[in-house]
Order: C-alpha cells, then sequence, then structure tokens
C-alpha cells in the first residue's frame, strides 16, 4: 500500500501487509499500555516486550539509524535518527 502525499518533499514509504499487521499489533500494545496504566494496574512485561519488537518494525520501515560512538560501534543509548538520502523508500 502507497499513499502519495501532497508535499512534494515527503517521500513515499512502502508498507507492506506483515508491517500493517505488526503495526495493528503497536497499535493495541500501546492501547492496552494505555488502559492498564489509566486503570491503575500494573503494565506487563508482555507488553514492554511488544514494545522493543515494535521498535525494531519502525526503524525498518522508516529507516531510522542508529547513531555510532567515535570507534564506529552503534551507541544503543543514544537516540535514533532519519537516514539521509536513503533512495529505498522513494
Amino acid at each position: 500500500m502507497v499513499k502519495q502525499s501532497k508535499n512534494k518533499s515527503v517521500q513515499v514509504i512502502k508498507v507492506t501487509d506483515f508491517d500493517i499487521k505488526n503495526m495493528l499489533h503497536l497499535a493495541n500494545t500501546i492501547k492496552s499500555l494505555r488502559n492498564d496504566t489509566s486503570d491503575f494496574c500494573d503494565v506487563s512485561y508482555r507488553n514492554i516486550q511488544d514494545l522493543v519488537h515494535s521498535l525494531y518494525l519502525l526503524t525498518n520501515i522508516f529507516k531510522f539509524k542508529q547513531p555510532s560512538c567515535k570507534h564506529g560501534h552503534p551507541d544503543y543509548y543514544a537516540d535514533f535518527e532519519v537516514s539521509e538520502g536513503d533512495e529505498d523508500n522513494a
């Protein structure tokens, strides 16, 4: 499924049916987390695992990159960044 933006400076992102199912799962996980916390219930470890799995889904779809430290290794504590000039999503 590809939706074209009217803003020409926005990249088109190709999303597969598999990605859509995973994003639906992410939305439901966030909903469950919201419901649990608003009802003052404990956060389940399963919800945390689902969120961590979804992190990889989102970084792959949107081509976010993990910055590297001064030695060239991924800096896992740094925020993700948008990849510049990635032609795979164009």
